[in-house]
């Protein structure tokens, strides 16, 4: 079985620096590829948009549209593209830098994120996967805001995971998960779909006390007051921008659409070759879960590697069961999805990584099936992340 950190011998072992400079440079790669979508492929309509909301902050301060509407969706991207605009002019590729940088920095998070929670393998796995995903450079090459938000969610649950394994550790995690929250919040309020999740995590994980704690009661109403601001904001106006798109486009109820959505985020993990990767996550998770149940102990009791796998795969399975039962049908698209990728990436890397520990404890093994899979997702995935620069992107 893997140990989570059987190839963590930080400053000593040639295999994870080794590790880290492969990393390194994937983000290198995917920065590229990022930079390429921005040279060449064009706005699409909702990018105007955008743009238009950072000139209005560059002349005024606030994103108001014509109509009077203040514009709060994607916020915090509004501003990033009016700064970088501001220092480098106004146009749609200095615009679009800041979703560049943040789509790099992903691919920074998600190695990070694997290879503290499960192994360096597993992290450069999903690292490798992120920076080649088609829809990942088509997120990050754009003046909106879903490479940011996938950003801050993957920090936001990192963070929110290390504060369940050990919510009695101080107030920086608290502090952590609050700020990255409401960052996420204000990039896309869709964040508000995993904020009972991460509550939900604390009780499964450590049992009702844990709500007594104080470090734990602030990140709860930390995060209400977060959600409550995004809501007055939505307000802000003379027009009321939640009430006019919950009245047209509606973005919650009962709607139990389960054939729009599986039609919209179904081949985000069935298309192609997906389905691979698809199905080593949920191996991944039946192993976690048969030595949970098998041998009857506490989540907390696990292994970290088993614990890491179930912590992530509760949001993907949450966020799962939201868009099928309470998001409007008119939000069935992708780009909507996007934000969790990473934790299926993780997930399928984790997988991988058992697979190929069950095998053979030989260093030699895992280092030569590690590297042979790198190169395998490398010549599968690239021709794909081509696809993402052709005129007309999937949206």
């Amino acid at each position: 079985m893997p140990q989570q950190h059987d190839d963590k011998r930080r400053g000593t072992d040639w295999w994870e620096r080794g590790i880290i400079l492969i990393a390194i440079l994937f983000v290198g790669v995917g920065a590229w590829w990022r930079l390429l979508y921005i040279q060449q492929v064009g706005l699409h309509v909702d990018e105007y948009v955008s743009l238009y909301a950072a000139t209005r902050i560059l002349d005024g301060g606030l994103p108001i549209l014509p109509s009077g509407m203040f514009y709060g969706r994607g916020l915090l991207t509004s501003y990033l593209a009016a700064g970088a605009m501001a220092l480098g002019g106004i146009n749609a590729v200095i615009g679009r830098l800041p979703s560049v940088v943040m789509g790099a920095l992903g691919i920074v998070v998600i190695f990070a994120m694997g290879r503290s929670e499960w192994n360096a393998r597993v992290g450069l796995l999903a690292a490798v996967a992120l920076a080649l995903l088609a829809e990942a450079i088509d997120a990050a090459g754009r003046v909106r805001f879903y490479a940011q938000f996938m950003l801050w969610t993957m920090l936001t649950l990192w963070a929110a995971y290390r504060m369940t394994r050990r919510p009695e550790a101080g107030w920086r995690l608290p502090w952590l998960v609050v700020t990255f929250f409401t960052l996420a919040l204000f990039t896309q309020e869709e964040m508000i779909l995993l904020y009972p999740v991460i509550i939900v995590g604390l009780l499964l994980w450590n049992g009702i006390g844990v709500l007594a704690q104080a470090p734990v009661q602030f990140v709860i109403a930390g995060g209400a007051v977060a959600m409550l601001a995004r809501f007055a904001l939505e307000r802000v106006g003379p027009i009321d921008a939640f009430d006019a798109i919950q009245t047209t486009k509606a973005y919650v109820g009962l709607f139990f659409a389960w054939q729009s959505a599986w039609d919209g985020f179904g081949p985000l993990f069935t298309d192609d070759l997906r389905p691979v990767w698809s199905i080593l996550a949920v191996f991944a998770v039946a192993v976690a879960l048969f030595v949970l149940l098998w041998r009857r102990r506490r989540l907390a009791a696990l292994a970290p590697y088993h614990q890491a796998t179930l912590y992530f795969a509760l949001f993907f399975a949450a966020m799962w069961l939201a868009v099928l039962t309470v998001v409007g049908e008119s939000w069935h698209e992708p780009r909507f999805m996007l934000f969790v990728e990473p934790n299926w990436l993780l997930l399928g890397a984790a997988g991988l990584v058992l697979i190929i520990d069950l095998v053979s404890e030989s260093r030699i093994w895992r280092v030569a099936a590690t590297s042979g899979a790198v190169g395998v997702l490398v010549w599968l995935m690239w021709p794909m992340a081509g696809d993402a620069l052709k005129p007309l992107t999937v949206d």
